[in-house]
């Protein structure tokens, strides 16, 4: 009965109720003999049937208006994105079957909008913030800092890795891109875990493109000393299934307030500093200032207990 009010029904119940009352009273006062007076008697018990379905009727179509009430309200909420609040009680008592529905659709949509929002917002090969999501970060820690608070950014570019890629297949290069981060995340929690900054923000912008923002450091020989750490790392061999490949890397680092306030002036220096870097000779860190350092010269560095 699509389109049938709850009421309607109700009233129709009673009535049926109310009828069959009246059949049963006027069959057991007939006596073979149907006369007003008989009539009368049986309208009594009829009535007081069809008011008390009613009554019962009423009570719990107040219930469950209620109950649906409370539900339109909840969906409502739902609707502006509180997944995570509770389904009111009156729901769960009066329309289980209701409740049960609403929480599983929450805890689903909820699952969704996490996989949608770690689409848009992480690389999922290495799982790192993907460009969208480091700008918006690096952009809204830059705006909490001090006027000439210091900070770097370093942009790391893969010196061979489009050899890996055309030679040893696209999963290869992903396998790779995916150790390439867990070595950058490496070096991040051993800059922490020396020096007690906060953890940097690693992000992959895009192919073999990489960066580290790092919001509190303001001394350039701490900057220089992490670009040998990321240099080393980069240089040592990787594994791929039994196959030993080298790629090396060039960077780009841009430092804070030197270079720039905001991250536009700090990604065009950086980007800058890694081009630089590559035109003279590859494996090197370099930064606007002419601070170079090659990859063989990390090495050796990278072997004192600094880091």
């Amino acid at each position: 009965m699509e389109g049938v009010s709850l009421k309607s029904r109700a009233i129709v119940f009673a009535m049926c109720a109310g009828a069959v009352a009246f059949i049963l009273a006027l069959v057991a006062t007939s006596n073979g003999g149907v006369d007003i007076h008989n009539v009368s008697r049986a309208l009594i018990p009829a009535v007081v049937c069809s008011v008390m379905c009613w009554a019962s009727a009423e009570r719990s179509i107040a219930a469950t208006a209620a109950a649906i009430d409370a539900a339109i309200a909840r969906l409502t909420r739902a609707a502006h994105g509180d997944l995570d609040g509770e389904i009111p009680a009156e729901i769960a008592e009066n329309v289980p079957q209701l409740a049960r529905a609403m929480d599983s659709l929450f805890q689903q949509l909820g699952a969704n909008l996490d996989s949608v929002h770690r689409l848009a917002m992480f690389d999922p090969v290495t799982g790192l913030p993907n460009r969208t999501n480091f700008r918006r970060t690096c952009e809204r820690l830059l705006s909490t800092m001090a006027p000439g608070g210091g900070a770097v950014l370093f942009f790391i570019d893969l010196d061979r890795f489009k050899s890996v890629n055309d030679t040893m297949g696209h999963a290869m290069g992903d396998m790779l891109l995916g150790m390439v981060a867990n070595r950058l995340r490496a070096v991040a929690d051993r800059v922490t875990a020396e020096t007690g900054v906060p953890q940097p923000l690693i992000g992959r912008l895009a192919g073999d493109e990489f960066t580290m923002f790092f919001s509190d450091i303001h001394d350039p020989a701490e900057a220089a000393r992490i670009g040998r750490g990321v240099l080393f790392a980069l240089s040592e061999t990787f594994d791929l299934v039994g196959t030993d490949v080298e790629i090396g890397a060039s960077i780009g680092i841009a430092l804070r307030p030197q270079h720039g306030e905001n991250l536009t002036d700090l990604m065009r220096a950086a980007d800058a500093a890694m081009y630089h870097a590559k035109a003279n000779g590859r494996g090197r860190a370099e930064h606007r200032a002419a601070r170079v350092l090659r990859c063989s010269q990390a090495k050796l560095l990278l072997h004192t207990p600094s880091l």
